[in-house]
């Protein structure tokens, strides 16, 4: 996990508006980042996770 990143797309239920949507998470060293496909901007979710 420290040389690469994980990539993994979910579904996700949106409790405030009631639909669901995919969202796609990534792990790029210590941090986690997150991005609808739709759209592709990219946003930091996570940081300084440690990786023991």
């Amino acid at each position: 996990m420290e040389d690469g990143y994980l990539v993994s797309a979910c579904i996700s239920w949106g409790h405030a508006d009631g639909y669901s949507y995919i969202l796609c998470e990534a792990m790029v060293g210590t941090t986690v980042y997150y991005w609808f496909p739709e759209t592709g901007i990219v946003q930091s979710y996570m940081t300084d996770i440690p990786v023991d």
